[in-house]
C-alpha cells in the first residue's frame, strides 16, 4: 500500500474518521481517469462528425437553391438502380457540350417504374454540371439522419458517462459512509466483477436499497459492506469507496511548511 512501510498494515479509517472529513477532498481514480479519457475521446469525435455532417448537409442545401435558381434542364439516361425504401436509388449520365457528365452518388426518391435506359430529366449548373440532380425529386434523403445518428451517439454516451462522473464526485465529496448488509452477490462472467446488491438503515430506521453492477469485490450474503450515500437522497447510493474516486490526502500547515522549505 502507498505510504506505507513493508509489513506494516495501514488501519482502516473508522465510519467516524470518514464522516468527519466531509466535505472530503478527492481525486479521480485510475477508473475515473479512464471514464475522463473515454468523455473527451467521445465528446470530441461526435461533436467533430457533427460538425462535418451539417456542413455536408448545408452545402447540399445551397447546391440545390443554386440548381432551383439557376439550373439548365438536360436528359439524362438511367445507368444503375437499386431499389429501397421509397422509391429507387438511381445512377444517370447526360451530356453538355459534347462531354458526358453523371452523377458521383446515387439519387433517390423517384418514380418507382424507371428501368435502366429510362430518360429523366436532371438540372445542372453551367458553370459545374458536376453538380446536378433529377428535377422534381425531393434533395433531402432520410439517409443522412444517420449521419447525425453516429454523431449524436457516441456525444450523449460523452455527456452521459461526464453526468454520472459528475454525480459520483458529488457522492464522494458529501456522501455519507455507514454499515449495509449484503443481500446477493452474483458474478458477472464476461468482465470478472460482482452485482452487488445491498440494504442500509438511515435516520428513524428506515431502510434503503442499494447497488453495484461493476464490484471489484465478492461477498457472502449478509456479510457487511460500507455504503456511502447522499443524506437528503439516501437513494443515491453506492458501495464505498466508490471506483471513480479516491479520497486526497489535505497537507496540514506543518506539512505545507516542510514542503516550501
Amino acid at each position: 500500500m502507498f505510504g506505507v512501510p513493508d509489513g506494516v498494515t495501514e488501519k482502516e479509517p473508522s465510519l467516524d474518521e470518514i464522516n468527519a472529513k466531509v466535505p472530503r477532498g478527492v481525486r479521480l481514480s485510475d477508473n475515473g481517469r479512464d471514464s475522463l479519457r473515454a468523455i473527451l475521446v467521445c465528446l470530441c469525435g461526435g461533436l467533430i462528425w457533427l460538425g462535418g455532417a451539417s456542413y455536408y448537409l448545408v452545402h447540399q442545401r445551397q447546391q440545390h437553391d443554386a440548381l432551383d435558381r439557376e439550373g439548365f434542364d438536360a436528359p439524362a439516361r438511367v445507368t444503375r438502380i437499386s431499389h429501397g425504401k421509397g422509391g429507387p436509388y438511381v445512377y444517370y449520365v447526360f451530356q453538355v457540350d459534347g462531354a458526358n457528365f453523371q452523377n458521383d452518388a446515387p439519387w433517390h426518391g423517384g418514380p418507382n417504374h424507371l428501368e435502366i435506359g429510362s430518360q429523366i430529366p436532371v438540372l445542372y449548373l453551367s458553370s459545374d454540371p458536376s453538380v446536378n440532380y433529377p428535377r422534381g425529386w425531393g434533395w433531402f434523403d432520410f439517409g443522412y439522419l444517420f449521419l447525425f445518428y453516429f454523431g449524436a451517439l457516441p456525444v450523449y454516451f460523452g455527456a452521459r458517462t461526464a453526468w454520472n462522473l459528475y454525480q459520483d464526485w458529488r457522492l464522494a465529496r458529501l456522501g455519507w459512509v455507514t454499515e449495509g448488509k449484503v443481500t446477493i452477490c452474483v458474478p458477472k462472467k464476461s468482465t470478472g466483477k460482482f452485482m452487488v446488491d445491498y440494504e442500509f438503515r438511515i435516520d428513524r430506521d428506515e431502510l434503503v436499497e442499494g447497488s453495484n453492477n461493476d464490484c471489484y469485490d465478492e461477498y457472502k450474503t449478509d456479510s457487511k459492506i460500507r455504503v456511502i450515500y447522499l443524506r437528503n437522497r439516501p437513494n443515491r447510493n453506492d458501495s464505498y469507496p466508490l471506483d471513480s474516486f479516491c479520497m486526497a490526502e489535505r497537507k496540514s500547515a506543518s506539512n505545507l511548511v516542510m514542503a516550501n522549505r
